[in-house]
């Protein structure tokens, strides 16, 4: 700023006043701009709208944000159930993880994300024949309604229904891989085959867990194990000697004495011992139904199934049937008790229904077959119903004639507590109304009884 005197015409009263001039210098020295801070601000304040948008199938948010030149903006992208992501689009971002950043912000701009339903993935029910001893594979076919974006997973898992775990089939509890462009897969569960008469059985397999980019359709599936074996064979005989004309219990076979009991069937071809004598074969069960993991112990009174030296029920391989197994505990199923033949059933009973309670057992008012059959039923032995008096030729089929008399002419390691005397059958005696099929234990034999004889009783079911 310059001050200049100067005099005036026409106030000459006033010697001089003073002029100020304001020079106002802009960047870069020119006059009339502004400041370089003002311009600073000027560059802060400056923002740019950023929208956002999404197909059906899912959502972006923010659904708009206000962005100062120069920075970025964060939007959360999130698939609803049962759609994935196939990608967002604008303002030069990127998606990582579900969260989709812009570029460096320089003017307004929009961010899209679309979404597309996810494929299903399904399972379909399986069937496989058991097969004798050796595995077979239980196969279920699964399948996706279309391609995914990537790789599929699916954890899946198997339960028991009629069929054990670690006895017909092995568990499976696992993860399925489909990859990128491929829609079908298989799940192949192995069945252990055996040579026993039984109901087909039965697992489930469920799937669970699938990976983001799919979605469960039909996830539970039933797969059947079919029973090939043929129902109502009967043991052999037990009977593994040979004899003369004058000499017993020989080595087989006799060239003077061919054909003998000894020289044929199953006591030849499976006379292995560790499953039962000769050519049985049993399995012990526990209390619900299931074999136990320990096959070879003895039978111990203070036992347990842990230890595999008690059991509640025994299995035939070669009938299919199961066979309650007697304790000494004075207990439900204690050897020593005996029952009156009794069946008001007249389509079963051979004209006579016999006698109610005229035996000896646990419940002193109850000792008769049909009483017995309604409470081992009422408790569920073995894990199940169906129990029932054995007809006399189920009966006869236990017995082990290499076993003399006085017997028990029964395997004893698996049937323990047997005494040998006699056991009631079903079977009503043709001849006599008033009598029924027993079986003795002592020698082998079958012959009919008086329905009002207290004797005992070893029950029997089918087709669990």
């Amino acid at each position: 700023m310059t001050t200049t005197p100067v005099r005036s015409a026409r106030w000459p009263h006033l010697t001089s006043i003073t002029v100020l001039t304001i020079f106002l210098t802009a960047c870069g020295g020119s006059s009339g701009g502004t400041s370089p801070e003002a311009d600073a601000q000027a560059a802060d304040s400056k923002t740019y709208t950023v929208k956002a948008s999404a197909s059906d199938g899912g959502s972006v948010s923010p659904s708009t944000a206000t962005v100062r030149e120069g920075n970025k903006a964060r939007f959360t992208v999130t698939a609803d159930s049962g759609f994935t992501v196939t990608g967002v689009t604008g303002c030069g971002g990127s998606l990582e993880e579900g969260t989709y950043s812009t570029g460096v912000v320089t003017s307004s701009c929009t961010v899209t994300a679309n979404f597309a339903q996810v494929p299903t993935i399904s399972i379909a029910d399986a069937t496989v024949e058991e097969g004798d001893g050796a595995t077979t594979e239980l196969v279920f076919a699964v399948s996706m309604s279309g391609p995914a974006n990537g790789n599929v997973t699916v954890d899946y898992t198997s339960a028991d229904q009629t069929a054990w775990s670690g006895h017909d089939y092995g568990a499976v509890d696992e993860t399925l891989t489909i990859f990128a462009g491929n829609t079908t897969a298989t799940i192949a569960v192995e069945v252990t085959g055996d040579t026993t008469p039984e109901a087909d059985e039965t697992l489930t397999l469920m799937l669970t867990g699938v990976s983001a980019n799919a979605a469960l359709g039909d996830a539970e599936a039933v797969g059947v194990i079919v029973n090939d074996d043929v129902p109502g064979a009967l043991n052999d005989t037990g009977v593994t000697t040979c004899a003369t004309d004058t000499s017993g219990g020989l080595p087989c076979p006799i060239a003077s004495h061919e054909g003998q009991d000894g020289d044929y069937g199953r006591d030849v071809d499976f006379n292995d011992n560790a499953d039962g004598h000769a050519g049985f074969s049993f399995t012990k069960l526990g209390r619900d139904g299931r074999p136990l993991a320990i096959q070879d112990a003895a039978w111990d009174a203070g036992g347990d199934e842990a230890t595999g030296t008690r059991w509640s029920c025994v299995q035939d391989n070669v009938t299919g049937l199961t066979w309650e197994v007697k304790t000494d505990d004075a207990g439900l199923h204690d050897r020593d008790w005996t029952y009156s033949w009794y069946s008001p059933d007249v389509e079963a009973n051979g004209g006579s229904e016999g006698s109610t309670n005229g035996g000896t057992c646990v419940d002193a008012e109850n000792c008769d077959t049909e009483k017995f059959v309604t409470e081992v039923e009422r408790n569920g032995l073995c894990g199940g119903g169906g129990w029932r008096l054995p007809t006399v030729r189920e009966l006869v089929s236990l017995v082990d004639n290499n076993t003399a008399p006085p017997g028990p002419t029964i395997d004893t390691a698996f049937f323990p507590n047997t005494s040998g005397t006699s056991y009631w059958a079903a079977t009503p005696y043709a001849q006599y109304a008033s009598d029924a099929w027993v079986v003795y234990f002592d020698k082998g034999n079958a012959r009919e009884a008086a329905k009002w004889h207290g004797l005992r009783v070893r029950l029997v079911r089918s087709d669990q």
